[in-house]
């Protein structure tokens, strides 16, 4: 095993999931990614390549 990928959300689940990622990968000597994903709080329209985004 060489990655390990982690989703996590802030909660305590997460953590615990993270946490056991960290201890695999300490015994098999895989690197771990963490990824989340949240929505902006900002409208696309306000962003300045927004209609280059529409094409």
């Amino acid at each position: 095993m060489k990655r390990i990928v982690v989703g996590t959300d802030g909660s305590q689940t997460a953590q615990k999931a993270v946490e056991q990622a960290a201890e695999l990968a300490a015994a098999t000597g895989a690197e771990v990614h963490l990824v989340t994903a949240y929505r902006s709080p900002a409208s696309v329209s306000l962003w300045p390549a927004a209609p280059r985004l529409r094409a």
